[in-house]
């Protein structure tokens, strides 16, 4: 495991409750993040898929615009 290649994410029903924690490995701070992807999908701290959504409209767009 590497500092410089993880991050963190507070998954939470209420986001307004910007908590932001200091946690370390190997003595390296590790960063927060308002977004993660796993398996290729995009979650924020509500579970509420917006930044997946948003991911895929604008892929879309971009193809379409494309073909045009």
């Amino acid at each position: 495991m590497s500092p410089e290649k993880c991050c963190y994410i507070l998954y939470s029903g209420n986001p307004s409750k910007n908590i932001k924690l200091s946690l370390k490995l190997f003595g390296k701070q590790i960063p927060y993040t308002d977004t993660s992807v796993f398996l290729g999908i995009k979650f924020d701290q509500s579970l509420c898929f917006n930044s997946q959504v948003e991911f895929i409209r604008s892929r879309c767009h971009d193809r379409i615009v494309e073909v045009k």
